[in-house]
Parts: C-alpha cells; sequence; structure tokens
C-alpha cells in the first residue's frame, strides 16, 4: 500500500522565519522623499484614532538640527519628525502586527506591512512610547533599528491613565540631505496635498492634525 503524500513520518519542530532587516530594506522600492515616512506614521495614526471609536488628535513637530544647511539659504535641516496621538495605543494586536514582516493587518485598508521600513530607509531610527489600556493601563516602549538589536520593546504598567502614542523618527539620513532644508509651509503643503481626501471628507473622529 502507497504512503499518503501528505504523510509525514517524522515529527517535524516548527522553526520561525527570520528576517534580516537590513536585506528587506535592499529589496523593497527605495524611498524617493523622506516626507513619504512622515506620511507613514501619519497614517497609522489615523488609523489609531478611527479604530479607538473616540475622536482623536494628531500632531506633528518638527526638529532641526542646530547646523546651517550648506546650501546658503539659511535653512536649518531636518533632523527628527515626532508624530502624537491618542488613538488606541500599541496594544498587543498592533504590536504584534508591528513586529510581523509585512502583516496583513492593515489589507483591508490597502496598507502592505511596509510602513515601518518606509520610516527606516529615511530616518535611522523609529522610538515608540505608547499608553493603552488592556484591562488596566500600560505603556509600552519600543525602538526599530538596523543596528543590532535591530528590535527592543518593553511593556509595563503606566501611571498614566489617558491614550497617547509617540513615534519619533529620529534622524534623517544623510542621503536625504539635499531635501533636508525645508521650510514650515512648504512642509505643510506638501502633507495637506498627500491627506487631501481625508482631510476634504472631515471625518467626525478626526478633531485636529496641527503641525
Amino acid at each position: 500500500m502507497s504512503r499518503p503524500a501528505n504523510d509525514n513520518p517524522e515529527q517535524l519542530i516548527p522553526v520561525p522565519l527570520r528576517q534580516e532587516l537590513v536585506g528587506r530594506l535592499r529589496n523593497i522600492s527605495k524611498l524617493k522623499h523622506w516626507q513619504m515616512a512622515v506620511a507613514e506614521a501619519v497614517k497609522n495614526s489615523l488609523d489609531a484614532i478611527e479604530d479607538s471609536g473616540r475622536a482623536g488628535k494628531i500632531s506633528i513637530v518638527v526638529e532641526r538640527g542646530k547646523d546651517l544647511a550648506s546650501s546658503g539659504n539659511g535653512g536649518k535641516p531636518v533632523k527628527t519628525i515626532i508624530v502624537r496621538d491618542n488613538g488606541v495605543g500599541f496594544n498587543e494586536s498592533n504590536f504584534i502586527s508591528f513586529c510581523t514582516p509585512d502583516s496583513l493587518q492593515k489589507l483591508k485598508r490597502g496598507g502592505k506591512g511596509l510602513g515601518r521600513l518606509a520610516c527606516l530607509q529615511a530616518f535611522e531610527k523609529i522610538h515608540v512610547h505608547s499608553v493603552y489600556k488592556n484591562g488596566v493601563w500600560k505603556e509600552r516602549k519600543l525602538v526599530l533599528q538596523c543596528e543590532a538589536p535591530e528590535l527592543a520593546a518593553t511593556e509595563s504598567p503606566s501611571t498614566d491613565a489617558e491614550y497617547s502614542t509617540e513615534v519619533r523618527l529620529e534622524n534623517l539620513r544623510s542621503e536625504f540631505d539635499s531635501t533636508a532644508v525645508i521650510d514650515f509651509d512648504r512642509l505643510a503643503e506638501w502633507l495637506a496635498e498627500h491627506f487631501l481626501p481625508a482631510l476634504v471628507d472631515r471625518p467626525k473622529w478626526l478633531e485636529s492634525l496641527t503641525l
């Protein structure tokens, strides 16, 4: 009698798939504009607020380098972008999705699970601090970077009793030096054009988006 094709006589032990982060970054489409990384962070905030079922706020803070740009136009280059919101936060399901390569969590929203990788193409490090509620108030801190350890995180009880998430895109990479000097109005205009559909619809759950 022949053995069924799917009958495996060996007891196989599951092995977790590994990911070489630098290799993954090399193999995805190269980011043309560092502002797209900011757009990814803002989109995540929009999704987090919508998922919370509450009206929420988003703020974007630009931190610039101390040195004047070599272009001589008197501007200072962008160094770090901070995106804050009071959405649902980095709860367990969102954290697992963040740690999962090519996550399908946002497939219905058109997401490809590559947003954090786009951010790492433009910035050296992603630093997150999130306060959320899972029966009790908790806070999660995590860092994603190309250097070891690539991903590090902690979770602990929180003394805060208010939803808040801060995502820091730290240290704009040198390959974007030529476009690092951008004035407030130009950046605001770029973001407004990128999120024009959301701004036109003016969803009730978005209380404000400020730069």
